[in-house]
């Protein structure tokens, strides 16, 4: 605490250079030292700068503290010193302190280099209002001092940078909805009570934006005041302050507001849906905050953190709360279980600018060349007259998706994007009214989480209000209505936009919530009403003609099954029934939906009913995003089954050879990710032609259960880029890891696309061009994608033609080790129990194996199994006695509803003596094998794979191979990837694996090094690399473009 007030002290008196001295010595610097009129020119300082002083630190830590004066802002001085030091001393590692008596703020800032400008973060004060985050801020750049210089500027950007602000910023805004929670009445459910806090409190957060503007009675500091005052008359800050400041003031004309609201003073008609009742708030109108809880967000939030209107970006970031934060840490709160089936995840600015950046260059680049695009965004040079105008036309006719829009991250920055693209290319209307009609025309967003929905027009309404200059708060134009543009819905069962002629009614729609989202009060009641009409009439119409539809498929079938063959005669056709007992039970469903709809129920989400418009116009012109990844199996069945009838990922998920290469059943394969089904819905609901920029998981390009996206995506989408982020430096709060696709609808399956190729690893990007056709492994499009240049593709496909896949050698197909189902209940400690002793085997798993070896850790397998694998009639007492106590469980297993006997483990093949055994760990940085021999008791679990050999040269010279560098490289080029370079060794995976042809040759060469290596002889990695190519008849230089490309990771 005591470090904290010094802190505050120290920025408080940074008015003057000399009194900066005491601060930049906590951060490590020598008294500053005046640089004369050569020295400023020479470092290209603003003309705004007074002066100018230099203080030496560690190393090449170097402090610059500027005083400025003039119009110029304080960001400005920072943005333009930072791009003059980055060319002038690109060697020194700066901090730069901008002293600015004019606006009363003191800066501190330091940059990372990016390819195209410097990325600044930095904290601005005021020094008469220094707020307890910045002076953490400051304790913690004083603390991060260390005997490197680099490390110790690395830090500084950590710490000024979004990371540490949004961690504090959210644990107190966390405590604070607890305890807001907390007071409610118990009358209302855990999760109602949280919903209506984040309500309340994500409400005043937006006010403390507006209140930095003056617009509430010209108080900066008006919710707190009025709180005090609140008290001071008796309390009651809820009931008495905030009902009539949301509901009586901010949500009603000021001619219309009554006695009560007029007394707070010239408070502006904000309107837009943000202070209107939701549904909870009228249900539950009594429902009252204590004075007590409420105080935390004045002494915790609003008065403890700065708060910036503008969200971060690729140049600028800053020790402040901004509307991203918000929505990061309001995405936070949601509970980790409703993460596990909703598969939200925050997502890194830096993507989310990526991703929207190639989505535009991929919707606009038909027109114009892709560079000239990327020039054009980044801010470069403008193309020419002519090009200006049909972009600027083509940009503003742009309508983009996100299907799940969360707190609205792409959303907002495609707000952004584009409202700069229309001023850069000409359009003269203030920026204000541009983004107004950017948000109008162009942003659209669905998610199944009404919360997201929220936040995410919290977001929107935040970008619209900070760029409107007018100081008078009666004179701000009111919020526009969102709820139309950005709806509560699941875009998966949402439909895809039918093929059927739109209605005129369709093609109305647009105009007609135009004008919602500009009305208010009775207008805009009125409005809302008759697109709720609408929408009816276009649900109703589209139910009626899929009804139709169903109707006549099914009589077209009818007529073919009652026609007589070539031969006059008429055979049953029981295919056809079948699929006529499924189109009557449709019609049918079709049918009460017609009904349901015409007598008033609720309209379920779709696209074809609630963006009629769009559907009229073909589709979206972007779809982009970062859908839920969710593994299908954390989807409840009924949900599950209807997607399997909807979508073509799903109903085809598996890629069926390699499923049946490995053995696998179609189960196993077909456990597809969510992500698949949402890129799938996203390309139907383009427009031919429309760009898709999605975050998805890098696995569903490689994996078994891919099959079905990658087979539908070659067939829709000519591919514009796909990048592999696995070991992308962005942090990403997810347990799976990203790759980008983009491209442009186009179903025209067999034309050869090029793409642009990118490979994220180790901070470096390796970028590279490649066909389409050149993606999948073998001539199915279902079959993995494997990214990687040419010449890797070559060595790669070297080592396949030089050898047998392993499920089809001799050896054969890899299996599964040992499942218990409920390991606390099988598996023990070798001395626990004398009784048991004789029916207790060692285990191995995957974690404890090593090349060669594992480690014994004293870990014992109850064995309820005879010699030939099948579970014993009649248990020991032993066994049954330690069993019982876990019968329950162990009933309960989901393998166990399949087998006889209660006590049963599962998969026990692997676990025979009659072999010798080849056993790897199924997840590692590379493969790690042993040798069990003929006869040996060990257990593998169900975290190894284990191949049978029936002779000991061959499971010797397998495990060699599986140990060296070159089956490595090969592996890591198709194994599932993970984060930090490991892989997932699987079973289709490794049943691919190509041992060399001239078996013989290779068993000669190989199993004398593993016997070596098992007896304890050390053996390098060169040794098994040379003896790899020998079995395999390859050269080093045949494979070294492989080994260097897997080396990367």
């Amino acid at each position: 605490m005591q470090k904290a007030k010094y802190a505050a002290q120290l920025l408080a008196a940074a008015t003057r250079v000399e009194l900066t001295v005491p601060l930049l010595r906590e951060l490590g610097f020598e008294p500053p030292l005046a640089l004369d009129a050569k020295a400023r020119s020479e470092l290209e300082l603003p003309a705004s700068v007074e002066t100018a002083h230099v203080a030496q630190g560690p190393g090449s830590l170097r402090a610059l503290v500027l005083r400025a004066s003039g119009p110029i802002t304080t960001r400005e001085i920072v943005q333009y010193t930072s791009s003059s030091l980055s060319r002038t001393v690109p060697h020194l590692l700066w901090l730069v302190v901008v002293l600015h008596p004019v606006s009363g703020e003191v800066a501190i800032a330091c940059w990372s280099s990016t390819p195209r400008r410097p990325r600044v973060v930095a904290l601005i004060t005021s020094t008469d209002g220094v707020l307890e985050s910045d002076a953490e801020t400051l304790c913690a750049l004083f603390a991060a001092r260390s005997t490197s210089d680099i490390l110790t500027h690395v830090r500084w950007i950590e710490l000024l940078g979004r990371e540490a602000i949004t961690r504090r910023f959210f644990r107190a805004l966390a405590g604070v909805v607890e305890l807001l929670a907390d007071s409610l009445p118990r009358a209302m459910t855990g999760a109602q009570r949280k919903e209506l806090s984040i309500l309340t409190v994500s409400r005043l957060l937006f006010l403390s934006f507006v209140e930095t503007k003056g617009w509430l009675a010209g108080d900066f500091d008006f919710l707190s005041n009025q709180f005090a005052r609140c008290m001071a008359g008796g309390g009651g800050y809820h009931r008495r302050i905030l009902h009539p400041l949301f509901f009586g003031t901010l949500n009603t004309r000021v001619a219309e507001r009554a006695e009560r609201a007029r007394k707070f003073g010239r408070i502006p008609f904000l309107n837009g849906g943000l202070f209107s009742r939701s549904a909870l708030e009228k249900r539950f109108r009594a429902a009252l905050f204590s004075d007590e809880a409420l105080s935390n967000i004045f002494s915790q939030l609003l008065t403890g953190y700065r708060f910036s209107a503008r969200e971060d970006t690729e140049t600028w970031s800053e020790a402040a709360v901004d509307p991203e934060i918000l929505g990061k840490a309001f995405e936070a709160l949601m509970a980790s279980s409703d993460r596990k089936t909703s598969g939200a995840f925050y997502t890194p600015q830096r993507l989310v600018e990526h991703v929207t950046e190639s989505a535009l260059v991929a919707a606009l680049s038909p027109d114009v060349d892709a560079g000239v695009l990327r020039q054009l965004l980044s801010a470069g040079e403008l193309p020419d007259p002519v090009v200006r105008a049909g972009l600027l036309a083509r940009v503003s006719r742009i309508t983009i998706l996100d299907p799940a829009c969360g707190s609205g991250a792409f959303l907002v920055h495609s707000l952004e994007r584009l409202t700069q693209l229309r001023v850069r290319l000409g359009e003269t209307d203030t920026i204000s009214e541009i983004r107004r009609n950017v948000l109008a025309s162009s942003i659209f967003g669905v998610d199944i989480n009404p919360m997201a929905v929220w936040l995410c027009q919290l977001r929107l309404w935040l970008a619209i209000v900070i760029d409107s200059s007018d100081p008078d708060p009666m004179h701000v134009r009111a919020l526009p209505n969102l709820d139309r543009q950005v709806r509560a819905g699941d875009s998966l069962s949402g439909g895809s936009f039918s093929d059927a002629p739109v209605s005129q009614r369709g093609q109305r729609f647009g105009i007609l919530r135009g004008r919602y989202m500009r009305s208010a009060g009775v207008r805009k009641k009125s409005l809302g009403r008759q697109l709720d009409r609408e929408e009816r009439r276009e649900a109703i119409s589209h139910a009626r003609a899929t009804r139709e539809r169903i109707r006549y498929r099914r009589k077209d079938l009818v007529q073919s099954a009652r026609s007589p063959d070539l031969f006059g005669s008429r055979k049953a056709n029981f295919h056809a029934l079948g699929i006529l007992r499924e189109l009557r039970k449709q019609e049918r469903s079709a049918a009460a939906s017609e009904r349901r709809l015409a007598g008033g129920c609720a309209l379920p989400f779709s696209f074809d009913t609630h963006f009629a418009d769009i559907s009229a116009r073909g589709g979206f012109d972007v779809v982009l995003g970062n859908p839920p990844w969710v593994r299908i199996h954390n989807i409840g069945p009924t949900a599950r089954l209807q997607l399997n009838k909807e979508f073509l990922s799903f109903s085809r998920g598996a890629w069926r050879e390699g499923a049946e290469r490995a053995g696998s059943g179609t189960a196993f394969a077909s456990q597809i990710d969510l992500a698949s089904l949402f890129v799938e819905r996203s390309i139907t609901l383009l427009r031919d032609e429309g760009a898709l920029s999605l975050l998805v998981p890098v696995k569903i390009w490689r994996s078994l259960s891919g099959g079905g996206i990658r087979d539908f995506v070659a067939g829709n989408l000519a591919l514009a880029a796909l990048e592999d982020m696995t070991e992308s430096r962005s942090a990403f709060d997810a347990a799976v890891y990203p790759s980008l696709i983009v491209g442009r609808k186009s179903p025209k399956r067999g034309e050869e696309t090029i793409f642009a190729a990118a490979s994220h690893r180790r901070g470096s990007v390796l970028q590279w061009e490649m066909g389409a056709n050149q993606l999948p492994l073998d001539r199915s499009s279902a079959s993995p994608w494997l990214l990687m240049p040419a010449e890797v593709r070559s060595a790669f496909e070297r080592v396949r033609a030089s050898g047998t896949a392993l499920g089809e050698s001799h050896i054969g197909r890899p299996i599964l080790g040992v499942k218990t189902g409920l390991n606390s209940a099988y598996i023990v400690d070798a001395n626990e129990s004398d009784e048991l002793r004789p029916h207790l085997r060692p285990i191995v798993r995957g974690e404890t194996l090593t090349p060669w070896t594992f480690q014994e850790n004293g870990e014992r397998i109850i064995w309820t199994h005879g010699d030939d694998g099948r579970a014993l009639t009649k248990l020991p007492f032993p066994i049954m006695q330690r069993l019982t106590k876990s019968r329950t469980a162990l009933e309960r297993r989901t393998d166990g509803k399949r087998s006889a006997r209660w006590w049963s483990l599962f998969r026990t093949e692997g676990a025979s003596k009659a072999f010798w055994r080849v056993v790897w760990c199924d997840f590692g940085k590379r493969p790690r094998a042993l040798v069990l021999p003929l006869g040996s008791p060990v257990v593998p679990l169900n975290t190894c794979y284990i191949a049978r050999c029936t002779r000991r040269e061959d499971a010797l010279a397998l495990t060699a191979l599986l140990n060296g560098p070159l089956v490595a490289a090969w592996l890591a080029a198709i194994a599932e990837p993970a984060r930090g370079g490991y892989h997932r060794y699987l079973g289709w995976t490794m049943s691919l694996l190509p041992i060399p042809r001239d078996w013989a040759r290779a068993v000669e060469t190989l199993a004398p090094i593993a016997e070596r290596a098992m007896s304890g002889a050390t053996v390098d990695v060169q040794t098994l690399l040379c003896a790899s190519l020998d079995a395999y008849r390859l050269r080093r230089r045949d494979i070294e473009s492989l080994i260097s490309w897997t080396a990367r990771s």
